[in-house]
C-alpha cells in the first residue's frame, strides 16, 4: 500500500508563509488558517498585486515585501522566487489531489483553498508507475498537462506543445479528433495490480492502535523499532519515541534491550479489544 498524507507538508508550508510574505500589512487585518478534515482554507489580507491572479501564478511573479520575500528564501523557508508556486502545483498532481484554489479571492483578500482528497487513485498510482528518470524530468506544464488530460479538462493553449512530448515518452495517446487519453498502462492500473491507497494515520490513537496491531502480530519475537518507523510513516522518530513511552507507561507494551538492538513486546493485552477497553478504563 502506498501511505498519502491528507496534507502535503511543503505545501502547506509555501502556503503558510506566501501567505506571510505576500500579505498587505498596511491593511488591518490578520492571516486565518482553518483546518477542517480534508480541507485546509488560508486567508490572507489584501488582494493581489496588479497583474497578478491565479491564471499567471506559473508566469508572472511579484513581491509585495521584496525584502521579508528575499529574507525567508536565503533562509532557507520558502521556494526561491517562482518556484514556489510550481512546487505546490506540482506536489498537489503527484498526489493526486485537486490544485490549489484561489477562487473565493477578491480585492481585498487571498484565500486559498488547499483539499486533501484523492481525486483519482489510478492517477496516482499511474504516476508511481512512470520510470522514476523519466518522472524527474517532468516540467510542472508536463504534469498540469496529465492531469487536464485525466479529468478530461480541456487542454489550454499555452499547455498544447507539451502534448507531443509527452506522446513521445508514452504517456498520452490520442483518442479522437483533438483529443487525448493517458495511455494504456492507466487503464490496466486497478486491483490486478495488487496496488492500493491507504490515508495516512492522523491521530495518535490510529497511530498507537497501528503500533500495537503490529507488536501484537510478531508476539514473542518482538519488533524492532525500525519496524515501527516504517509502518508508521506519518510520524518522526522524535514523534514515535513519545508514544511508544506513553504506550510503556500506560502499561501496554514494554522494551527489553537497548540501543539498536531493543525489540518492543506487548505487555498486558494479547488483542485489541483487551487494549482499548484497558485503555478507556486508565483514561476514565
Amino acid at each position: 500500500m502506498m501511505p498519502v498524507a491528507t496534507f502535503n507538508e511543503g505545501v502547506c508550508r509555501e502556503a503558510i508563509l506566501n501567505a506571510v510574505t505576500h500579505r498587505n500589512y498596511q491593511q488591518y487585518g490578520n492571516i486565518f488558517i482553518t483546518q477542517y478534515p480534508e480541507t485546509l482554507v488560508i486567508d490572507s489580507p489584501g488582494g493581489f498585486l496588479p497583474g497578478i491572479s491565479p491564471k499567471s501564478f506559473l508566469n508572472r511573479q511579484a513581491a509585495r515585501n521584496r525584502l521579508l520575500a528575499e529574507i525567508l528564501a536565503t533562509s532557507g523557508l520558502v521556494e526561491h522566487a517562482g518556484q514556489g508556486m510550481n512546487m505546490m502545483y506540482e506536489e498537489c498532481i503527484k498526489e493526486a489531489n485537486n490544485l490549489p484554489d484561489y477562487s473565493q479571492s477578491d480585492g481585498y483578500l487571498v484565500r486559498l483553498v488547499l483539499n486533501g482528497t484523492i481525486t483519482d487513485k489510478s492517477f496516482l498510482v499511474f504516476q508511481k508507475h512512470i520510470p522514476e528518470e523519466q518522472y524527474a524530468s517532468l516540467t510542472t506544464e508536463d504534469l498540469l498537462t496529465l492531469n487536464a488530460v485525466c479529468h478530461q479538462f480541456p487542454i489550454p493553449s499555452e499547455l498544447r506543445s507539451r502534448v507531443s512530448v509527452l506522446r513521445d515518452l508514452g504517456l498520452l495517446e490520442k483518442a479522437g479528433m483533438g483529443v487525448y487519453k493517458l495511455s494504456a498502462a492507466y487503464d490496466e492500473i486497478s486491483l490486478q495490480s495488487g496496488e492500493s491507497v491507504k490515508p495516512v494515520l492522523q491521530t495518535d490513537d490510529e497511530c498507537k492502535q497501528a503500533i500495537l496491531e503490529l507488536i501484537n502480530s510478531a508476539r514473542e519475537a518482538g519488533v524492532k523499532r525500525s519496524e515501527i518507523e516504517n509502518a508508521i510513516s506519518s510520524r518522526t522518530q522524535r514523534q514515535l519515541r513519545v508514544l511508544l513511552k506513553e504506550m510503556s507507561n500506560e502499561g501496554f507494551i514494554m522494551v527489553r534491550g537497548n540501543g539498536n538492538g531493543a525489540r518492543w513486546y506487548p505487555k498486558y493485552c494479547p488483542n485489541m479489544s483487551q487494549y482499548w477497553s484497558f485503555r478507556t478504563a486508565v483514561c476514565a
